[in-house]
């Protein structure tokens, strides 16, 4: 009979990549730090495999531990759900939930109204560029992330929240700002202050200039809005950024360029294993409800 890898070793190979220590995963799950070495051990032994690299006094996770983590918490997330399942009766949403974001604007009301929802869930979000925050759900680092993108990535599940322009941030006191909009002409022979390569507006933008025959754009690059309205602000040049980030701020106004490839989507996405697990179709739910009034109170003010 051909071996198999048993839960407790993905429970106890799981805690120590993440905790980077024995003896913290041992706490956590309530056993001696003889027995996660043990079930490591035998689990390596059985598989011929190196999943942990203990070098020096530091243990990290190996290159073919990082390649099927995704899976493993996957696994783990699956067997909460269906303990909980068993043992209440009921759906409990408890333990911990990642959250990745890239646009604050659009994430945070739906985190918000996540977290009024199920108060005994520890929620821990964090904002990162599109192509990051991806990186980190197939690794399992995240739970479920807020990307933006024109397409749903095929390996994944999820939701689209919104659709909104790309367009350049503008101070509210520079003439430009009176634009009704920008041709790529104009675009050419303006100071950018560009996205990182990560970003997914920076991707559609750079993307749809290329399909517009036009050379690669030029000027400062951040990665973070916050830094990049900042340099707005200063009128060291005008961002490329989506018209939802412009949202509520009173000393800049943006202004859309004329191309209508020039739209993103902001799309909550999950794991395709993970997507039936308490918390994350939970708050896919609270997500869907989220997008569903603002379509609605967007379509009663037109």
């Amino acid at each position: 009979m051909s071996a198999k890898v048993s839960l407790k070793q993905l429970q106890a190979l799981e805690a120590v990549a993440r905790n980077g220590s024995f003896t913290q995963a041992a706490r956590e799950l309530g056993v001696s730090q003889p027995t996660v070495s043990n079930l490591i051990y035998t689990l390596e032994r059985q598989f011929n495999c190196r999943m942990l690299d203990r070098s020096g006094n530091t243990i990290t996770p190996t290159e073919q531990f990082t390649e099927i983590g995704g899976h493993i918490k996957s696994v783990l997330a699956l067997s909460d759900t269906i303990t909980r399942h068993l043992t209440s009766g009921r759906d409990l949403v408890t333990g911990r939930f990642e959250i990745g974001y890239s646009v604050h604007q659009i994430a945070i009301p739906i985190i918000a109204d996540f977290v009024r929802s199920y108060p005994d869930l520890q929620v821990n979000a964090c904002g990162d560029s599109a192509q990051d925050l991806l990186q980190d759900l197939r690794n399992g680092q995240l739970d479920v992330a807020f990307v933006t993108a024109q397409e749903l990535p095929v390996d994944l599940a999820g939701v689209e929240i919104c659709e909104t322009r790309i367009g350049l941030a503008v101070p509210i006191s520079d003439p430009l700002s009176q634009k009704p909009s920008f041709n790529w002409h104009d675009v050419a022979n303006l100071p950018l202050i560009l996205r990182m390569p990560g970003s997914g507006s920076q991707k559609i933008f750079d993307a749809t200039a290329r399909r517009r025959g036009l050379p690669p754009a030029r000027g400062l690059r951040f990665g973070a809005w916050c830094s990049a309205l900042s340099l707005v602000q200063q009128k060291v040049g005008l961002a490329i950024s989506l018209e939802r980030e412009c949202e509520g701020e009173t000393d800049v106004r943006f202004v859309p360029i004329n191309d209508p490839l020039l739209m993103a989507k902001q799309f909550l996405v999950c794991q395709q294993a993970l997507r039936d697990t308490a918390p994350i179709q939970r708050f896919l739910e609270t997500a869907s409800a989220h997008a569903k009034g603002q379509a609605e109170k967007a379509a009663q003010m037109a």
